[in-house]
């Protein structure tokens, strides 16, 4: 529902009858909720009298549904013109409800609103009645008793009177709800697992018991969590589960009940209302609770709400709740995590048209977009502000300064303009507040303490309220938005270097919100820049990416003035953020330098590259030195063996040269993975080195042999150190990766290597020999996958454990089901697993059958069960996978090389997609 619709309203003409059902009565009962086969216009309404009935018509009678019986009639319309007398209108209204059976009657002459209830001894009472001009103060009584669920629920109550629920009367409560939760969002994508996407809409009915909402900071999870209020309350005549909205900081302060606070919310509204009332309501009807700021809370708070949390749900099994914060945070929480999904294209415009309502007007703000910002609009916070600066000035803000500075005058604009002195007050007051509320809300006698300090007027305080910039109550308030906070806390950081040395010492792998991001954005030189991003490397992947795609969007401004200066600050910063995001993969460090230089990797590189101004490009090479890093801005060197080029726009793009280490260091990782090149363990290794010997093989005799001795590949190979082998177009490898393979596994004790799958194939037709040897086969290929996955993961990103979908679901049991084909060499497969407690349970239960079934299920009972385990990590997970065309000797992968065993395309595969999306912040790289 758009509040701007219910706008519209107060400005129906109310010149005749026609007119005022026209423009405001229809537009009105859509609103409501009811459609077309609802509502009944000129209806004819008979009284008997005598033999033969009186013919009436009832302007509107609306009925639940086509059918035009007693049972399904809702409410009777009667319009009128402008100015005449609504007390006739109420007589005729009831005389025509008490005929047709309608509980509810709505008056109108276009200037004012009546709506009357049918009371169960046959008179009426009038429950609302406003000005039409006022209608958006009306919304909320209108919506609790003449909305379509409501009705049916009024209707079902006077017709069986011995039905309607004991419970405690909370209609003032529900009032003050709608008033409060406005639906004024769109349907929002929430991702589960790794394929299913949930509506916003859908959320409540598909997961009953409740569910975890996460999102970074400004994704929306507060607009969300007043729509879902406002879905509940509306459906509170049907359900009859009590809704309630809980902000944790306010629940969570030291000496509070929780049980006691859920009580209080409504008590406030409704004195009948306690513990006892509340809890008994809980176990007949049910209820929803709504917890939002999950984020705000101390690690000892979080404890105490998964323990709340949990209690409460078993102690009332129909109770549900909805926790939102930035991550999941709930230690042994059985909820599913949802993941709002950034804004499509299509959302995007949704979005814009909530503040432009002009289609026109939103084409153009998108057209005059720049493209770099298009990184950016994915974020609902951020893409209202752009909206908003657009829709106040006819300009996109274009640095961050401008965008938040553009926020904190608007806010503080309501109600009219106001004198620049009384502004700078206010904007010192919010300071304060933000400033004292970092670690979580305050009490207000605390806040006002803190701004009569600053030499402010303690009645700035209650301004500040009234506007809508601070919120909560006498025992906790913060500043409502905190994104705003966070921009108000990264000024007073940067008016002194003293207290943003000490603020940049805090920054840490918890740091998290918009306070890291705006650090970097806000800087105001390049030495103070210089020491941001230095801290900025102590926190998260996340945080990093996120700041170096804001601030390549809306960062400083450069100040160079030639190419030459320009060269030189995008070589720098490429060179920084590629040492930066190297540093995060320790063990790949060398190989990605490697890779990147065309020669024998170090743990240092040299950075050499010039901007070519005429074709918009950066030239650039990389040479490996001994440690750490240095650059060069100049032409590269064309004898060197590789010579890159990125396309750079250094006119649009700030801190490009940032963009191009993540892009690469992205770009460069998945290589490796795709190349078989990365840190592992012996069953790891083995399979490479036996796909390499395979390929060498192939290429030499045309088949592959079974086994070999490291002294005889020693023979064989040493003389050939230096070589490539393989097509420059595919997938490389030199010899002297395959003898340290070699000597790998020699320090292992091994002294041979053979490969394992021979020993259930049969030699001519390269399928297994019998049924046994199927089960032995898949038994053992899918537990050196699952063993060499973890030994690679643990090699090769050791620092990123907790982000690894498939690696944090470990142990594994895998369940096969194998179907032969009739020829007796063709096999199809379908494979599953399940989480299992301990490594000693990790194994293939292969099951032979004539047909294979291919259920392509959902994921939900499996993430279920690792989320109970504490083992969901929100990223990459396979949920099973189906083969067609089974080959056993080597991999028929997409992409494979000749010769590669299928459990190294597997683990390759795997780690591929975790690479991919512990990148999720940056995107794919271009």
């Amino acid at each position: 529902m758009i509040i701007n619709a219910w706008g519209k309203l107060a400005g129906a003409a109310a010149a005749d009858e026609a007119t005022v059902e026209l423009q405001l009565v229809l537009p009105l009962l859509e609103l409501l909720g009811y459609v077309k086969e609802d509502i009944a216009p000129k209806h004819s309404v008979i009284f008997q009298q005598g033999r033969r009935g009186r013919p009436h018509e009832a302007d509107f009678a609306i009925f639940n549904g086509g059918g035009r019986s007693k049972d399904n009639a809702l409410l009777v319309v009667e319009a009128k013109k402008a100015g005449e007398s609504l007390a006739d209108a109420r007589q005729q209204a009831e005389s025509y409800a008490a005929n047709l059976g309608a509980p509810l009657l709505l008056c109108t002459n276009g200037e004012t609103i009546e709506v009357w209830q049918m009371q169960p001894a046959g008179t009426s009472k009038c429950v609302v009645v406003g000005q039409v001009l006022d209608v958006l103060s009306l919304q909320s009584k209108l919506e609790v008793v003449l909305r379509k669920e409501a009705a049916i629920e009024y209707k079902r109550q006077i017709q069986h009177p011995s039905l309607v629920d004991k419970g405690p009367d909370l209609s003032d409560y529900l009032k003050q709800q709608l008033e409060a939760f406005k639906d004024h969002g769109i349907e929002r994508r929430l991702k589960f697992g790794q394929s299913t996407i949930v509506m916003s809409g859908e959320l409540l009915s598909q997961y009953a018991r409740g569910c975890i909402v996460e999102g970074p900071s400004g994704f929306g999870k507060s607009t969300l969590a007043a729509s879902l209020m406002n879905k509940l309350v509306l459906e509170h005549a049907q359900t009859r589960k009590i809704p309630i909205h809980v902000w944790l900081p306010d629940a969570f302060r030291p000496g509070i009940y929780f049980r006691g606070f859920l009580v209080d919310r409504i008590r406030s509204h409704c004195p009948a209302v306690v513990e006892s009332v509340l809890l008994e309501a809980f176990r007949a009807n049910g209820g929803w609770l709504v917890l939002d700021g999950m984020e705000r809370l101390s690690e000892e708070s979080v404890e105490a709400l998964s323990t709340e949390l949990r209690l409460l749900q078993q102690d009332f099994p129909r109770l549900g709740g909805v926790v939102l914060g930035r991550r999941q945070r709930l230690a042994d929480s059985v909820l599913p995590v949802l993941t709002l999904c950034e804004l499509n294209e299509e959302e995007q415009r949704q979005v814009a048209m909530l503040t432009f309502n002009n289609e026109g007007l939103c084409s153009s703000f998108f057209g005059l977009m720049p493209s770099s910002f298009r990184r950016l609009t994915g974020v609902p916070l951020l893409l209202v502000r752009f909206a908003k600066g657009y829709a106040e000035s006819g300009r996109i803000p274009l640095r961050a300064e401008e965008l938040f500075s553009d926020w904190l005058t608007l806010l503080l604009s309501k109600g009219g303009s106001r004198p620049s002195s009384q502004v700078t007050m206010f904007t010192r007051a919010m300071d304060e507040v933000a400033w004292m509320t970092r670690a979580g809300p305050i009490r207000s006698e605390d806040a006002i303490h803190a701004i009569e300090a600053a030499g402010i007027a303690a009645s700035a305080f209650d301004e500040l309220v009234s506007l809508g910039a601070i919120a909560g109550n006498q025992c906790a308030v913060e500043l409502i938005h905190e994104a705003l906070a966070d921009y108000l806390r990264v000024r007073r950081a940067l008016s002194s270097r003293t207290l943003l040395e000490v603020e940049l010492e805090k920054l840490n792998e918890t740091s998290d919100g918009f306070f890291p991001i705006l650090l970097a954005a806000l800087a105001p030189d390049k030495e103070v820049a210089r020491l941001i991003w230095q801290a900025l490397r102590h926190c998260n992947l996340d945080v990093i990416l996120q700041c170096v795609r804001f601030n390549a969007a809306m960062g400083p401004d450069s100040k160079t003035t030639n190419l030459d200066e320009a060269s030189e600050e995008v070589v720098q910063e490429f060179a920084w953020s590629l040492d930066c995001f190297l540093d995060r993969f320790p063990a790949l460090r060398s190989s990605v330098i490697g890779l990147l230089s065309g020669s024998q990797g170090k743990e240092g590189f040299r950075l050499i590259g010039a901007l070519e101004g005429h074709v918009s490009a950066l030239s650039w090479q990389v040479q490996p030195i001994e440690s750490g890093y240095e650059y060069q801005a100049r032409s590269a060197e064309r004898s060197f063996r590789i010579l890159h080029g990125s396309n750079i726009d250094i006119h649009e793009s700030r801190d490009r040269g940032m963009l191009l280490g993540a892009e690469h260091t992205l770009k460069s990782l998945l290589e490796l993975a795709q190349h078989r090149r990365l840190q592992g363990g012996s069953i790891y290794v083995e399979e490479r080195l036996l796909s390499r010997l395979q390929c060498l093989e192939l290429e030499e005799r045309g088949i592959p042999l079974c086994g070999y001795r490291f002294d005889d590949i020693f023979r064989w190979l040493a003389p050939h150190r230096g070589e490539v082998v393989g097509s420059p177009f595919g997938r490389q490898f030199l010899i002297d990766e395959v003898l340290t393979d070699v000597q790998f596994l020699r320090s292992l004790g091994q002294s041979s290597v053979s490969a394992w799958w021979w020993d259930y194939l049969d030699p001519m037709s390269m399928v297994p020999r019998d049924d046994s040897a199927v089960v032995a086969y898949f038994k053992e290929k899918y537990k050196r996958i699952v063993f060499g996955y973890r030994e690679v993961c643990e090699a090769s990103l050791a620092g990123h454990l907790q982000n690894l979908g498939m690696y944090r679901a470990l142990p594994m049991r895998w369940r096969v089901v194998v179907a032969r084909g009739a020829d007796g060499r063709s096999f199809r497969t379908d494979a599953t697993w399940r989480p299992v407690q301990n490594w000693g349970e990790v194994e293939c239960d292969v099951e032979l059958v004539e047909e294979i079934e291919y259920n392509w299920s959902n994921d939900d009972e499996l993430i279920h069960g690792l989320v109970e385990l504490g083992r969901y990590a929100g990223r990459h997970l396979l949920i099973g996978a189906g083969n067609f065309a089974v080959q056993f000797v080597q991999s028929n992968a997409y992409k494979a090389s000749a010769g590669e065993s299928v459990v190294l395309t597997e683990i390759s595969d795997w780690i591929a997609k975790d690479i991919d999306s512990l990148f999720r912040e940056f995107g794919r790289p271009s």
